[in-house]
């Protein structure tokens, strides 16, 4: 395996976390991108260590503030969760804003859920609220809905 240059801090944000007697907490994420791009095993740091805890399958419902419109953050998000294995749907809202529903493997909703701190070339994500919600298994395969 080829060594890399040490990661980039990308973004930080905050995610709002349901604990199993309902009540919540905030967690501050960091997500770190590598310098390179030679596939190698960069050091990466995402919501992985904040969702261990929870149960093995997980439904996010995100919204997405910033500079997420105009700039194809759905497809993004969409051709991310398809790869990841993750299911629900994404679409604009008229704030500006864009929504998310994420169902799936927890470790796989992490994926999606920090790259969407990261977001397309040209967006600039301000803000993520998240709101955990039981886990139904009934998602559609990952879409783009109007």
């Amino acid at each position: 395996m080829i060594a890399c240059k040490p990661a980039f801090l990308l973004k930080t944000g905050k995610a709002n976390i349901r604990q199993n007697d309902d009540t919540y907490f905030y967690a501050r994420i960091l997500v770190f991108a590598p310098r390179c791009g030679n596939g190698c095993a960069c050091p990466t740091e995402t919501l992985y260590d904040i969702l261990s805890y929870m149960e093995a399958k997980i439904r996010a419902h995100l919204t997405i503030e910033g500079r997420v419109q105009g700039v194809c953050f759905r497809a993004f998000v969409r051709d991310i969760a398809r790869r990841s294995d993750v299911r629900g749907w994404v679409k604009n809202l008229p704030s500006g804003d864009v929504e998310a529903v994420l169902e799936g493997d927890r470790k796989d909703v992490g994926v999606v859920m920090a790259n969407c701190y990261k977001g397309p070339p040209g967006s600039l994500v301000t803000n993520i609220s998240v709101k955990w919600e039981d886990y139904t298994g009934s998602a559609a395969p990952f879409s783009i809905t109007y």
